[in-house]
């Protein structure tokens, strides 16, 4: 009984050290972080990626339509470039009109999550003080209360509908990709010039589709 009451006596101590430790180190690291808007921007930065590293979002890759860019142009996808390859494929492939093509959805797409990306950062620095930025991205990475901060985290970003980063913020407020896709469209344009075929006509507002 006693040697039983030892081996739980130090396997207790031991938890507890795992647990509180890492806590302790988090807590001193927030306390010690400086607190001025620069840095709590870093330190919302750093939590953001650290919320998605540790609880990664599941991101909706059905409503990634390669064909739908030249729907908005005005083109028929098929039309323009035959039998295409996968979205996947052609990111593996040399450069065909294609190709082409699929880098510029890329760039898109890529802006878009840059975006999004910024006003998350935004969000959670507006929303958590220094201490609890730094706090909570130390106990995301090395305590055994991961869980507990990242709910946190989730709550704060559900607020602003930013809890992805594919995430759509609500219409009034979503990124203004209307440049990226007229470049897109100029680029189809010179594609159908270069095969003969009747332009679309200009469109006067473009869609600027999110992904």
């Amino acid at each position: 009984m006693l040697v039983l009451r030892k081996i739980l006596l130090v396997g207790g101590a031991l938890l507890l050290g795992a647990v509180v430790g890492p806590l302790a180190l988090a807590a001193w690291a927030a306390l010690t972080a400086p607190d001025d808007a620069t840095a709590r921007l870093t330190a919302a930065r750093r939590l953001l990626d650290a919320f998605d590293d540790r609880h990664p979002q599941e991101i909706g890759m059905a409503s990634f339509d390669s064909s739908g860019f030249a729907r908005d142009c005005g083109y028929d996808e098929e039309q323009l470039f035959g039998q295409t390859p996968s979205m996947l494929e052609g990111e593996s492939q040399g450069w065909t009109p294609y190709t082409g093509y699929f880098d510029l959805i890329m760039w898109h797409h890529d802006e878009f999550r840059q975006e999004v990306g910024s006003r998350r950062t935004e969000h959670l620095s507006q929303r958590l003080n220094g201490l609890e930025l730094v706090f909570l991205e130390r106990c995301i990475r090395h305590t055994a209360l991961s869980f507990l901060c990242g709910g946190r985290v989730r709550r704060v970003l559900e607020t602003g509908d930013l809890l992805s980063h594919s995430s759509l913020p609500p219409l009034g407020a979503r990124p203004d990709q209307q440049r990226r896709s007229r470049t897109i469209c100029t680029y189809l344009h010179g594609v159908v010039a270069r095969k003969s075929l009747p332009l679309a006509a200009p469109m006067l507002e473009p869609k600027g589709r999110r992904h």
